[in-house]
C-alpha cells in the first residue's frame, strides 16, 4: 500500500512537471491565417521589444492606448509630453504575481518593456518584507512568473504588429 501511494505521488508530481513544461508556442492571426510562433525563437534575456511601424508617434501613442483598452488593460499613466503609457498592475490568472507593461511611442517605433512582482510577503519575526518589481526578461522555466510575464508582454506586442517588424533587445 505504501509503494502504491509513493508511485501515485510521483506520478502526480511528474504530471504537474510535464504540464509546466508545455510548449512555448504562441498563435496569432496577422491576417486570415493562424501563425504559430515558438517563444524559443526569441533570444534569451530579451527585456525590450522594438516594434517598427510606419506611423507617427501621435498615431503610435493612440494605437497603444486603444489596443490596451480593447484588451482589458487599465492605463495608470499616459504622458502625452513623452508619449509614454504605463499599465495598472495586472494579475496573472494562475500565478500569485502581477505584471506591468510600459510603452514609449516614437515616429515609426514603439518600445515595449515591463516589470513583474511576486505577491508574496516574507515574515522574519517582527520584520515583513515584500518583493519589489523586477524587469521582465525572456528567462525562467515555463510556468514561472518571469516566463509568463514575458509571454504576456510578447503576446501584447503581437497585437501591435507582426513579428517580422520586431527587434529584440537582450542582455
Amino acid at each position: 500500500m505504501l509503494k502504491l501511494q509513493f508511485i501515485l505521488a510521483i506520478s502526480l508530481f511528474l504530471c504537474g512537471y510535464c504540464r509546466c513544461q508545455e510548449n512555448d508556442d504562441l498563435y496569432y492571426n496577422p491576417g486570415d491565417e493562424k501563425v504559430k510562433i515558438d517563444l524559443k525563437s526569441v533570444p534569451k534575456g530579451t527585456w525590450k521589444i522594438e516594434i517598427q511601424t510606419n506611423i507617427s508617434k501621435e498615431d503610435n501613442y493612440q494605437l497603444i492606448g486603444e489596443t490596451l483598452v480593447i484588451n482589458n488593460y487599465q492605463i495608470k499613466n499616459a504622458n502625452k509630453d513623452f508619449y509614454s503609457i504605463t499599465t495598472v498592475p495586472k494579475a496573472h490568472e494562475k500565478l500569485n504575481s502581477d505584471y506591468i507593461l510600459n510603452f514609449v511611442a516614437r515616429d515609426s517605433l514603439i518600445f515595449l518593456t515591463g516589470t513583474f512582482k511576486l505577491n508574496v510577503t516574507l515574515d522574519l519575526g517582527s520584520v515583513e518584507s515584500d518583493f519589489s518589481y523586477d524587469k521582465i526578461k525572456n528567462k525562467g522555466q515555463n510556468g514561472s512568473p518571469l516566463r509568463e510575464s514575458f509571454r504576456k508582454m510578447f503576446e501584447f506586442a503581437l497585437k501591435l504588429s507582426d513579428i517580422d517588424k520586431m527587434r529584440f533587445i537582450y542582455e
